[in-house]
């Protein structure tokens, strides 16, 4: 917010939210309250939504899970594999004593 709308001042600065319900539209639905030093003008504007730096960019993190998960697949298939090697073979024609 450049200017007041009341008095068309430039000293209009930010303010706290004062209520249980400014506090929320501050934090969930993303306004901006505002003050102007000259005539007490107290009103709101929509904060305009910041670039994100990462857009489009595949986060160090996620290729690390990615990695991580990777490994312990590939260490259990493994350990399996060398279970089944250690049973011995099953013999068909094995009398029941």
């Amino acid at each position: 917010m450049r200017s007041c709308p009341q008095c068309t001042s430039t000293r209009v600065r930010f303010s706290h939210a004062r209520t249980a319900l400014e506090n929320f539209q501050r934090t969930r639905m993303g306004y901006r309250f505002y003050r102007c030093q000259d005539c007490s003008w107290r009103g709101k504007e929509q904060a305009k939504k910041k670039k994100d730096r990462f857009s489009g960019k595949v986060s160090l993190w996620k290729v690390l899970g990615l990695y991580a998960l990777a490994m312990v697949i590939i260490v259990y298939a493994v350990f399996v594999i060398v279970d089944a090697g250690d049973t011995p073979p099953v013999q068909e024609n094995q009398q029941l004593r």
